[in-house]
């Protein structure tokens, strides 16, 4: 339920954007792969590009750790936060585990960019995530900079909006040309 209120909010931002489902993005497409350690995997959002070009769009979204961060005062925000740095990084490593940009282009043909951008759609979630430190290999790494490493780039609400402003550029000048 809390990934379908994510997902909506995502496509509420790709249309406020301009985009048109089934034109410019397609939701919830469910493929089969046999390099991936999960048999199905589906794509929240898939954004059209000129030159079929693909970017994939995951929503993530932490409801109850962000309830409960929400409701707590002072030292006891400390569990629900931590909560949600380890969903989020768990999410990371979801996303780099399907790969979908070599999977689908093998089971489809599309040509999917190497960078997926994970949708958070809670604010408070978001800078979180952007602020936070996980321990990778004994090395403290901010959370942001091992998405990067593993081709994730998080994004709200407000710094999708500039890549969905772009991408309905590119269409309009590729409709030029």
């Amino acid at each position: 339920m809390t990934g379908a209120w994510g997902e909506a909010q995502l496509k509420r931002v790709l249309e406020l954007g301009g985009l048109e489902e089934s034109v410019h993005y397609d939701c919830q497409e469910t493929f089969t792969s046999p390099g991936s350690d999960r048999r199905d995997l589906r794509t929240d959002v898939l954004v059209k590009m000129p030159d079929d070009r693909w970017l994939v769009i995951d929503a993530k979204t932490t409801m109850s750790a962000y309830v409960d961060y929400v409701r707590a005062d002072g030292d006891a925000k400390d569990d629900p936060r931590a909560r949600i740095v380890a969903s989020v990084k768990n999410h990371v490593d979801e996303l780099r585990n399907a790969a979908y940009h070599r999977n689908l282009a093998a089971t489809t043909g599309r040509k999917l960019l190497n960078t997926m951008l994970m949708y958070i759609p809670f604010d408070e979630v978001f800078l979180i995530a952007m602020k936070a430190e996980v321990s990778v290999s004994g090395e403290r790494i901010l959370l942001r900079e091992y998405a990067r490493r593993n081709d994730i780039v998080f994004v709200n609400s407000s710094s999708l909006m500039p890549v969905i402003r772009l991408v309905e550029m590119l269409w309009a000048r590729d409709k030029a040309d």
